[in-house]
């Protein structure tokens, strides 16, 4: 809130507290667009928070923020791929914060003039991630690991 304050802005700025896992699926229901931050350095590559992941489940436009020092992280590269919203890197603060700006600009401008915001993902990238699916993919791979036979039947655990 200090920080936001610096910068003129903490009127809209609200600090929900601790949220419990359905009150924050509530309140990500209920938001224009989600914001993830991540991180992709040298050292630290790869970088996916389960927070992303519970976002794509919502269906709405996702901005991610990644800090570091090496460009090209896979969660930009994700959120581009899938036509999610925009991925933005601070390594590349000179491009990237002009495209935010214009991003946001462009959907503000949407939802005054009474549109709905621009938001057509990929659906078929998208669904790859959907919790049902990705449990089918790790149940296959625990059967394939335990050499049973006919791993696409379903198995009784009885």
């Amino acid at each position: 809130m200090n920080q936001a304050h610096s910068f003129g802005i903490s009127g809209v700025i609200h600090d929900y507290g601790y949220l419990s896992r359905d009150q924050s699926i509530k309140l990500q229901k209920s938001s224009d667009i989600l914001v993830v931050l991540s991180w992709n350095t040298i050292r630290e590559q790869g970088i996916l928070s389960g927070k992303f992941l519970e976002y794509l489940q919502v269906l709405k436009p996702i901005i991610s923020i990644t800090c570091g020092n090496l460009e090209g992280a896979e969660l930009t590269k994700m959120v581009e791929d899938m036509n999610l919203g925009i991925g933005c890197e601070y390594i590349r603060k000179e491009n990237d914060f002009i495209k935010l700006k214009q991003y946001i600009l462009s959907q503000y401008n949407r939802v005054i003039s009474g549109n709905s915001l621009n938001y057509d993902p990929d659906v078929q990238k998208l669904e790859e991630f959907y919790y049902g699916k990705i449990v089918k993919k790790v149940e296959k791979i625990c059967l394939e690991l335990a050499n049973v036979e006919n791993v696409d039947q379903p198995v009784s655990y009885l």
